[in-house]
């Protein structure tokens, strides 16, 4: 990403989503966890996951403890479909 200019936020974001697909996608996780994994403030790990919530790619525990929704399985599932094709046309 070296002179493309971001936004910060929305980077921040997909680090957080990246860090909550690549674990155990059943376990509850602690904010505090969210930010350290993702490399952000546990205010941004907050915040984030929360818009995540409403958005459906992410669930919220009893606790405030958070793990992944069926709105990010559903996006891998969907994008491995999509790169199978690819790869079997190309084949």
């Amino acid at each position: 990403m070296a002179g493309a200019k971001t936004i910060s936020t929305v980077v921040k974001a997909f680090r957080v989503e990246d860090w909550l697909a690549a674990g155990d996608l059943l376990e509850f996780k602690s904010i505090r966890e969210a930010a350290a994994g993702a490399g952000v403030t546990e205010n941004e790990a907050y915040r984030i996951l929360l818009t995540m919530v409403a958005c459906g790619r992410a669930e919220q525990s009893d606790k405030g403890s958070f793990r992944a929704a069926q709105g990010i399985v559903k996006y891998g599932l969907r994008l491995n479909e999509c790169l199978s094709g690819h790869v079997k046309r190309f084949a």
